[in-house]
Parts: C-alpha cells; sequence; structure tokens
C-alpha cells in the first residue's frame, strides 16, 4: 500500500466534547441528565471518546468521582473511554492541595495536568496547579506553561492538530468570556497562557466554565477556541439547556457540530 492509500484510509478519531455537569450527591437528577447524554451521544456517535473539561463534580467530593464514574458506566461507555480535565469545582479552597492530589490520583497521573493519545490525536489537558486568588480562579504554573508550549512544538513538527482542554476560557476568546461576564477573568495569569497558544495556531482550545451557548472563534493567527456550553443548568441568560460538541478529527483536520440535548437537535450553524 503506498503512502496515498494510507492516508485515504487513515482512521478517523470521534469525541464528544461536553464540560459542567456538576454532578453532586443533593441534586441526583444532575448524574441522571449525564447518562442520557452520554446514551445519547453514543447512540449518535458510537465510537467516540468523551471528555469532560471540568467542573464534573459540585464539590469535588469522592462520591462525586463515583456517581460521575456510574453515570458514565451505565450509559454503556468502557471507562478508558472517560477524559476528565480538572475544573474550579474539583478543586475549591480552601483544600486545594489536597483537591489537586485527589484529582491526579483519579485520572493516574502524577500532576494535576497531563497529555494522552486517542488513536492519532494528541488531547492535552491543562489545570490550574497554583493556588489562585478567587476560588473561582485558575493559575497556570510557570512549569506547565513550558511543558505545553514543548508539546505544541513537537505536534507542529508532526504536523498534526492538538485538542487543548482547560476549564476556564481565556479572556475575550469565546462568548462568556469577557470581563464583564465574570469567567472572563478567572485565568489569573490569562496573558502568559494565551502568549503560549498564540505560537501555536494549529491548536484547538476547548474551554467551558461560561455555562454560555456553544459557539468557535479564531482570533487573528492564533488557534481556534471553542466553548463547551454545559449539561447542569443555565446557559448565562436563564435558559435551561444542554450542550456539547461532536468532533471528529482525520488527515482533513478537525471538524465540530453541536448539539443540543433538550431538544435533541443539531445546533444550526455551530459546526
Amino acid at each position: 500500500m503506498n503512502s496515498d492509500q494510507q492516508l485515504r484510509t487513515a482512521p478517523t478519531d470521534r469525541f464528544f466534547i461536553m464540560s459542567d455537569t456538576h454532578v453532586s450527591l443533593a441534586k441526583p437528577y444532575r448524574a441522571k441528565r449525564l447518562e442520557r447524554v452520554v446514551s445519547k451521544a453514543l447512540e449518535l456517535q458510537p465510537d467516540s471518546t468523551v471528555v469532560i473539561v471540568g467542573d464534573f463534580t459540585d464539590y469535588g467530593m469522592p462520591w462525586e468521582y463515583r456517581l460521575v464514574a456510574r453515570a458514565a458506566r451505565r450509559a454503556g461507555l468502557q471507562r478508558d473511554r472517560l477524559v476528565l480535565a480538572l475544573g474550579n469545582h474539583e478543586c475549591r479552597l480552601p483544600r486545594f492541595t489536597w483537591s489537586l492530589s485527589r484529582f491526579a490520583r483519579h485520572v493516574g497521573s502524577e500532576a494535576p495536568y497531563r497529555d494522552l493519545t486517542v488513536g492519532r490525536t494528541h488531547l492535552i489537558l491543562l489545570a490550574g496547579d497554583e493556588k489562585p486568588q478567587r476560588w473561582d480562579g485558575c493559575r497556570i504554573s510557570d512549569n506547565q506553561l513550558e511543558w505545553l508550549d514543548r508539546m505544541l512544538s513537537d505536534d507542529e513538527e508532526r504536523g498534526s492538530a492538538p485538542l487543548v482542554f482547560n476549564h476556564e476560557p481565556l479572556f475575550d476568546t469565546v462568548e462568556g468570556s469577557l470581563a464583564h461576564h465574570g469567567s472572563g477573568r478567572s485565568i489569573e495569569n490569562d496573558a502568559d497562557l494565551r502568549a503560549v497558544l498564540d505560537r501555536h495556531p494549529g491548536a484547538y482550545v476547548f474551554t467551558g466554565h461560561s455555562h454560555f451557548p456553544l459557539g468557535t472563534r479564531r482570533i487573528g493567527v492564533g488557534p481556534t477556541f471553542a466553548n463547551t456550553g454545559a449539561i447542569a443548568y443555565d446557559d448565562g441568560y436563564g435558559r435551561e439547556f444542554a450542550q456539547g460538541w461532536f468532533v471528529s478529527v482525520d488527515e482533513y483536520g478537525v471538524s465540530l457540530r453541536g448539539y443540543d440535548f433538550i431538544e435533541e437537535a443539531w445546533i444550526d450553524g455551530c459546526r
């Protein structure tokens, strides 16, 4: 088989990406909604790896982790097909250090940030690994920023488009990330992270936290930013909703398509 034939037959990696499920023992309907969402996602795209971009729990407690795992299992998702990123609800102050260790143990990593490869696709999962000033804030260490720059540079050399995940959005990148929205100032060293990402325009950066509707935006020559919406409660305008991205990665690039689980319909123009 020649190289052109190999390219045409290269497999497609498929993902379902969401955030802010906020599973809680006190609110059992949220675990039920997570189960329904994952079940529907697997119906629409059976070979998906599911990524939750932070705030998968409400308080980061061990029993909430177990509720998330149980909901995914009941929906028919294999354990190794669930990928979790850290959110501010998983590392509430003042038990910040304990929370980081708890998360890292759960995902089998030495640090709360990590990378993994699914098929041919490189996933980079960032985490606020330095104690922030605000309980809902995020501060990313210099060590992590240097690591991220190396990861993205390696991807560029290979000619691949990495998927980068951070719970909190960068300022003025997606809907809900302006200063007056609150979420727009969540990353306390925002400019440092932005400087790294702007050097790597081939990256796709997925963020949550704001609970605003799905959307994408490319700024200048930088990376593509995508807001992951939310599964639990409202969208910032008081409307109940549950939305997520179906993402496909192949030799031609990255494609996104938004889906609304309340309406059970694809979102027009959201791709």
